[in-house]
């Protein structure tokens, strides 16, 4: 019989959620990924390993205590996403490819104004995610411009509220039909 975890709806479920996360958490930390951020004033840093909520993960990598060329970016990324992987598989999980994505966000700078690069463009900067027992699978490359719904909201790197407004607006006409 496959193990399916402890079964949704067992009362024991978020306390063993939460033990095997905070494991998981502080592995990808101690292993220094995440996001690494440092206030421009004070030169406080701190440094956020992932958001997590329940079995929806949003990984981060941004080194403010460094200057990252966008391929560094890209092998920090895949170094991550490998790294958090392997601890899923570790622990009786996995990723699920269809369900991930990623962005790589850089500037191009012309005449004085910054842009987007349209890294998703670029063949070289792909990601995989390894899986138990099989070859690691390539994830979808958004541009910063894409909204995916993650934790019940439309998001996308760029900031824009578009999609989000969209999403809501459909709701509201559902309400009044």
């Amino acid at each position: 019989i496959k193990t399916q975890g402890i079964c949704q709806g067992n009362g024991g479920g978020p306390a063993t959620w939460a033990v095997v996360s905070i494991v998981i958490l502080s592995a990808h930390k101690k292993k220094g990924h995440g996001a690494r951020f440092v206030c421009p004033i004070s030169n406080l840093s701190h440094h956020l390993s992932s958001v997590i909520f329940v079995d929806d993960t949003d990984l981060l990598h941004i080194n403010m205590e460094a200057d990252e060329t966008v391929e560094e970016a890209h092998q920090a990324i895949q170094s991550s996403v490998t790294n958090w992987g392997n601890l899923l598989i570790v622990s009786g999980g996995a990723l699920k490819p269809p369900k991930c994505f990623f962005s790589l966000i850089s500037f191009v700078w012309k005449n004085g104004i910054w842009a987007y690069a349209d890294n998703h463009l670029h063949g070289n900067f792909g990601v995989k995610v390894p899986l138990p027992n099989e070859p690691a699978a390539d994830i979808r490359h958004h541009p910063v411009s894409h909204s995916e719904k993650t934790l019940g909201a439309m998001t996308s790197p760029d900031g824009s509220s578009e999609a989000s407004i969209a999403l809501m607006q459909e709701k509201a006409q559902g309400w009044v039909n």
